[in-house]
């Protein structure tokens, strides 16, 4: 039964983390500026954070797909994210 509690976690993280990547990768600049909005970091400091972020959001995707001791990774890095 875990098994299948762990697996449907595993596809569930990863569609929605490459559903995000996509729908962000093709508006980066929007994304930078979106990030600048919040205030929280210097105006220069948005565009490679917005990259960084991506960059997580994939890996979260692929090593949600690599599996095995990296699944556990994927899960930490997508509640840091």
């Amino acid at each position: 039964m875990i098994v299948y509690l762990v697996t449907f976690c595993r596809v569930t993280v990863g569609m929605l983390f490459a559903y995000s990547f996509v729908s962000k990768v093709g508006k980066l600049p929007q994304f930078a500026q979106t990030i600048t909005n919040f205030k929280l970091l210097p105006e220069r400091w948005s565009q490679p954070m917005a990259l960084l972020f991506l960059m997580g959001e994939l890996t979260v995707v692929v090593l949600a797909l690599i599996g095995g001791q990296w699944l556990s990774v994927a899960f930490g890095l997508a509640i840091l994210l």
